[in-house]
């Protein structure tokens, strides 16, 4: 099949409601502006994440084609007709590469929005680009060019500029078109389907994010695998400690004490008081020394003989670069965009899933084992052997 171009969906440029758009700053002004969103609303999210363990919401965008509203969450504190919509599943949610999004809300609403197209996603599927922004797939597909991103604005202040307004009132305004078109070159080319599939497996992952287990940090952390069990009980200690502390403060990770201090301190029989005090801040210092200590203490008298993920082997490497090209040639074949199919961290989780099991991984099943699983379970089964 020969390769597609890479701006698929390209036509004339579409009229869009565009910058005129309704401020909807109480409960009863949202209630309607919800009431009258269709069945597809393109929704967007401005917010703050500088000096935060979680994101602070500064606005909310919605577009139907009804009309564009910003919504001011700085003056509404009655929100039930929006978390009715995002959990409604006969309403289609449109966003564009929307992980960022879908954490914003649940921490500031509670809820997981269901029915998602992700444009940047479906642009994937259709051509070599993974990560397409926003404002280059608008023109790619609607011919639309939009102004200079707002990047470091502050959706905090009020009031917002009219940039402010002009920028938050463009970067939603196109996706129910960008769907529209989306959706259609997908369905035409057969593959909605793996498109659909996709997009439920990304919302199972990110369901299952939201309650990870803050004990399950350590496993993250660089270097861990070199760690002997009682070094690696201590880790996952001062790991699941400094979640707690990093989320009660609504810090920063690193702000309150970074990974490879605890990787540091994790190697040591005993944490001394002096080595706190050499390798933190004074104030870091004195103010979390003692629960570090108690943390160590805590983590070696529970060691963890759990074998974390080594380096690959030379054998592996040549699998992994093999199953790269592999995947890049097919993707190209396809008209795909290469990442779908091989990118590294989902390779070497493949590799050693395969080594540990014998069968492709979930992740490599479904559409991609139609379109690239015997050319891979061929490669794998050869490095086992």
């Amino acid at each position: 099949m020969a390769a597609p171009s890479s701006t698929p969906c390209k036509g004339a440029a579409v009229s869009v409601k565009g910058p005129s758009h309704a401020w909807v700053a109480d409960a009863d002004t949202l209630a309607e502006a919800v009431g009258r969103c269709s069945p597809v609303v393109g929704l967007d999210t401005e917010f703050q994440r500088i000096n935060t363990f979680f994101p602070i919401v500064g606005l909310y965008q919605l577009a139907s084609p009804a009309g564009l509203w910003l919504v001011d969450p700085l003056a509404i504190d009655d929100w039930t007709s929006l978390k009715r919509l995002f959990e409604d599943p006969a309403c289609v949610k449109v966003l564009h590469s929307c992980s960022e999004d879908l954490d914003l809300i649940q921490h500031h609403l509670g809820v997981r929005p269901c029915n998602l197209f992700d444009t940047q996603l479906a642009h994937a599927f259709l051509s070599e680009h993974f990560n397409m922004g926003y404002a280059a797939l608008a023109e790619a597909v609607l011919g639309i060019e939009l102004p200079k991103q707002q990047t470091r604005s502050d959706w905090l202040r009020r009031p917002l500029s009219v940039a402010q307004r002009r920028y938050a009132c463009e970067d939603v305004a196109y996706l129910p078109e960008l769907h529209r078109r989306l959706r259609g070159e997908l369905k035409a080319r057969g593959r909605l389907p793996w498109f659909e599939e996709e997009t439920s497996r990304r919302e199972a992952g990110w369901r299952s994010g939201l309650c990870a287990d803050p004990r399950e940090y350590y496993v993250g952390v660089k270097g861990a695998w070199r760690l002997l069990p009682e070094e690696l009980g201590a880790l996952q200690s001062l790991c699941a400690w400094r979640e707690a502390r990093a989320q009660d403060e609504d810090r920063p990770r690193q702000w309150v004490v970074g990974d490879e201090c605890l990787l540091e301190f994790a190697r040591k029989p005993a944490l001394p008081r002096s080595l706190i005090d050499s390798q933190l801040p004074r104030r870091a210092a004195r103010r979390y020394g003692s629960a570090l200590m108690q943390a160590h203490q805590l983590g070696r008298k529970a060691p963890v003989a759990r074998t974390l993920p080594r380096p690959l082997s030379r054998g592996q490497a040549a699998a992994l670069k093999e199953l790269r090209d592999l995947g890049r040639r097919r993707a190209q074949a396809l008209g795909l965009a290469p990442e779908l199919l091989s990118r590294k961290r989902d390779l070497e989780a493949c590799l050693r899933h395969y080594a540990a099991e014998g069968v492709l991984p979930d992740f490599y099943r479904g559409w991609r084992k139609e379109v690239i699983g015997a050319d891979f379970s061929a490669v794998l089964e050869r490095t086992a052997a």
